[in-house]
């Protein structure tokens, strides 16, 4: 691969990369009107491609790797992403931006991007973002990735996707939720899911999940009510540790 800096003449709309291994940022200045580039690589995974930075004015174009192909959108300060064999998109980057400045730190994800459902919230979507205040889902959402609002100190109020089946591993660290409702859907927390929530007082947990998973509320220094619905049979280790205000637990009866 190239190590020098590409500028693209404006008119060209596709481009094709026979043998490139890497783009790394700032080795294109690319025009708004480029749509596609395309890698003609056969095994990219272990012998092309290994790291592609996307500028910000490429955020509608796709990007091909022999017959799979990346399509990477931004809206409203959000980055969505999807590949060629899926009919969904991922949240991708959710942004520190004066958009959500001004907006008071609120976040609507919408239903759809162009005529295809949000399904997932991808790993560090939000990672460290301390504008995010108020974060509303929409209801085609069923996965929450690894570490997606990790850091998110000022998120204090969430609206969850009533089809959420699984969060995970700490997922919503440091969030300043002081009242988890989760929907009963929900199947599955991974570990640490909502450690090191200090505000978080109040937990009722879904009836659709049976663990609580290792160190779930860890640090959740004033927790002090939580309900376990009876569809649980474990509690697995450090789930509560750290919860020093902890008073009222509401067990099942097996």
């Amino acid at each position: 691969g190239s190590r020098h800096q590409c500028h693209i003449d404006p008119g060209i709309g596709t481009m094709f990369f026979p043998k490139i291994r890497v783009l790394g940022k700032g080795q294109f200045k690319i025009p708004t009107v480029l749509t596609c580039i395309f890698f003609k690589i056969g095994k990219w995974r272990k012998k092309g491609i290994t790291a592609i930075h996307v500028e910000k004015d490429m955020m509608n174009a796709e990007l091909g790797f022999g017959r799979r192909v990346l399509q990477v959108i931004e809206e409203n300060g959000v980055k969505y992403e999807r590949s060629e064999n899926q009919d969904y998109w991922t949240v991708t980057k959710i942004y520190s931006s004066i958009d959500l400045k001004e907006n008071q730190g609120i976040i609507e994800l919408p239903e759809s991007v162009r005529d295809l459902p949000v399904k997932f919230i991808g790993e560090k979507a939000a990672f460290n973002n301390e504008l995010l205040q108020v974060l509303q889902m929409p209801q085609g959402i069923i996965e929450i990735k690894k570490n997606a609002f990790y850091g998110c100190v000022n998120l204090n109020s969430i609206v969850f996707s009533e089809n959420l089946t699984k969060i995970g591993e700490t997922a919503f660290y440091q969030c300043s939720i002081e009242e988890l409702i989760l929907p009963d859907s929900v199947s599955r927390l991974d570990d640490g899911a909502f450690s090191a929530c200090v505000n978080l007082r109040k937990v009722k947990l879904p009836t659709g999940a049976t663990t609580i998973s290792s160190r779930c509320f860890e640090g959740c220094e004033n927790l002090s009510e939580i309900i376990i619905p009876d569809t649980y049979t474990r509690i697995l280790s450090y789930a509560f540790h750290g919860c020093i205000s902890l008073q009222n637990i509401d067990l099942p009866e097996q």
